[in-house]
């Protein structure tokens, strides 16, 4: 018998219904007939099951959901013999792994569009809730603005986007940016994880300079908590994928699944595996772009318009200059991936922090 901590990541999913037979206390039969094909399917993804999955999701996605849902099996025909310990580590690990694949699912049906509303209506990405008219503060720009000079400019050059149309700022981030997917020599080059492998990244068209500002995250807006859980249980796993966290307040909220714009498809520089020198590594070298908190002056709910510590709008900048060709990376942060990554770092996020200003000492 296949032990659990032997099994591949895709063969968990494949697993699923026959534990969940084994928990109903049924006994499961391998009579359907794809069993060969999903043995084959799987036998492909093996070596690297998240990235095989990610490179031939588009050419094989009706197939795999097929296999799936059809319950092909061909994985540990004598389940119902493990003992309970083991069954629940399994069942345990399986939860994780169809998390994951709930979150490659809404990687999977994610598009965008440069010329959706900034704070757009939930269902309807082109029309908006309002328009902002002024953007009057911003928060987290510490390490671009050294002085009220240097935020004053930045204010001016962030009102300039707030003032384009949404056809000029498509072209804008067109101009300046190229939507692709990953290559494997771009994970092995940037040391990303497997499941990077195949998903949509955004690079730069020509070199950036430092402090460029790249435009807003746009995306279905909210400024009721509750209105904004009752449309996460309508859409699903990519709402939460996508939302923009201001993590110092509880509302307004943001999510660019499905209503958002290239930003959306802006790349972590880490998901938070391993050490804390390998992830400030990440967040010193690999990422350029940083989320920037700002403010409006025209937003129709007063107690976020009146409220001087309350933001409803972010937008990114990069962080250095940025090649031609390199790909804009941001840091998603310490609390997106405490709850989506079944192997978050054991490091704390002080210890990261630490190893971050060391080497921003070393590098002077």
């Amino acid at each position: 018998m296949a032990l659990a901590s032997e099994i591949s990541e895709n063969e968990f999913i494949l697993l699923m219904p026959m534990i969940e037979s084994r928990m109903k206390g049924q006994n499961y039969k391998m009579e359907d007939p794809l069993y060969t094909q999903a043995a084959r399917w799987a036998h492909v993804t093996s070596p690297t099951p998240v990235s095989a999955f990610l490179t031939l999701w588009e050419e094989s996605y009706n197939k795999a959901l097929l296999l799936i849902h059809k319950k092909a099996i061909y994985l540990l025909r004598d389940i119902s013999e493990m003992d309970d310990e083991t069954l629940r580590n399994l069942v345990h690990r399986m939860q994780s792994i169809m998390m994951k694949f709930d979150h490659l699912q809404a990687l999977s049906q994610h598009v965008c569009d440069d010329k959706n509303a900034i704070f757009a209506v939930p269902g309807n990405p082109s029309e908006a809730v309002f328009h902002p008219e002024n953007i009057i503060d911003c928060k987290g720009v510490g390490a671009i603005c050294k002085d009220d000079v240097e935020k004053s400019k930045f204010l001016n050059k962030v009102n300039e986007h707030i003032a384009m149309t949404p056809e000029q700022r498509a072209a804008f981030m067109e101009n300046y940016s190229i939507i692709r997917r990953i290559t494997a020599e771009e994970c092995q080059k940037d040391h990303l994880p497997d499941v990077m492998l195949g998903q949509k990244g955004v690079f730069a068209r020509y070199d950036l300079p430092k402090h460029f500002f790249l435009g807003f995250y746009s995306g279905t807006y909210f400024d009721d908590p509750e209105e904004a859980f009752q449309y996460s249980q309508k859409v699903g796993a990519g709402y939460e994928a996508y939302l923009f966290d201001f993590s110092t307040q509880d509302r307004p909220i943001t999510s660019a699944f499905m209503a958002g714009n290239r930003i959306s498809l802006i790349n972590s520089a880490t998901n938070y595996t391993g050490t804390a020198e390998e992830i400030a590594h990440y967040l010193f070298y690999i990422q350029n772009c940083l989320p920037i908190c700002l403010k409006t002056d025209n937003n129709p709910n007063p107690d976020i318009r009146d409220n001087p510590d309350m933001f409803d709008i972010s937008g990114y900048v990069t962080t250095r200059p940025v090649k031609k060709g390199e790909q804009l990376y941001v840091d998603y942060g310490y609390n997106y991936w405490r709850n989506k990554n079944n192997n978050f770092t054991k490091a704390s996020d002080s210890d990261i922090d630490a190893e971050y200003l060391r080497l921003k000492d070393l590098e002077g």
